[in-house]
């Protein structure tokens, strides 16, 4: 499992993304993979945690009535039950208890602005930072995301603080979720993010992707190469921030 975070206004879908995919027996890095993927067909950004793959086998069970995002919204919760049906009957999960969560955020001509939403193949628990309410959100269903920044991992609030996501003064929606990232990395090790029965990890590099007026931009904000192949992710080793962060806040 990993971390992926996002923020949607009425202008543009911001999305970010960890970039390594760990053994589920021993939680040691096996390589490195983008969580996000662009879809400029359906204006929108897709973004995903948990069994790696997911996004490729979803797209290939794409009905053909989807058309825009929209007609994306409309089928999701069935999408994500056949993906995982498909997967689970093919012997492409690694462990019983696989478990996936499937984010969308694109441009919804229904509504006239952007949207996100998210589908999960399990019951999770969501965290409202604000008022610290936690509900439990069903599978196979389609879930808008809240206002604000949103991020499949919630740390604890002193990892939150260290990394500067406790106040927002000064920092622009592409550094807020750079900091959520890192903070997910942070909390590797932990076997209990999110219910996985496997250790949590998040590192490699830190993936961004853009949606705006039509246009799609994605780039990588910084590498860790510290987490190598082979061996699990220490969150000691290499830089906790981009540097240019670091240097901001010295």
């Amino acid at each position: 499992m990993s971390v992926v975070a996002c923020i949607v206004t009425d202008q543009y879908a911001l999305m970010a993304g960890d970039g390594v995919c760990s053994d589920p027996d021993d939680g040691c890095v096996k390589g490195y993979i983008s969580k996000l993927t662009l879809m400029p067909e359906y204006d929108c950004i897709m973004g995903i945690t948990g069994v790696g793959g997911f996004n490729y086998v979803l797209q290939w069970n794409m009905p053909g009535s989807v058309n825009e995002f929209d007609d994306l919204l409309d089928v999701l919760p069935d999408l994500v039950l056949t993906t995982h049906i498909h997967m689970k009957n093919q012997g492409m999960y690694m462990f019983d208890d696989a478990k996936t969560n499937v984010v969308v955020a694109g441009f919804s001509r229904r509504a006239g602005t952007y949207k996100a939403y998210r589908c999960m193949t399990y019951e999770k628990e969501a965290w409202n930072t604000e008022t610290g309410e936690i509900t439990k959100l069903k599978p196979w269903e389609l879930h808008e995301l809240p206002d604000g920044m949103w991020a499949s991992a919630g740390p604890p609030k002193e990892t939150l603080e260290r990394f500067g996501l406790l106040d927002g003064n000064g920092k622009d929606d592409v550094e807020i979720l750079t900091r959520m990232i890192c903070a997910g990395r942070n909390d590797s090790g932990k076997t209990n993010q999110d219910g996985m029965p496997v250790p949590f990890n998040a590192g490699g590099y830190i993936q961004l992707a853009l949606f705006q007026n039509g246009m799609m931009n994605s780039w990588v904000a910084h590498r860790w190469p510290e987490d190598v192949i082979g061996e699990p992710i220490d969150p000691e080793r290499g830089d906790p921030l981009p540097s240019n962060l670091m240097e901001k806040d010295a």
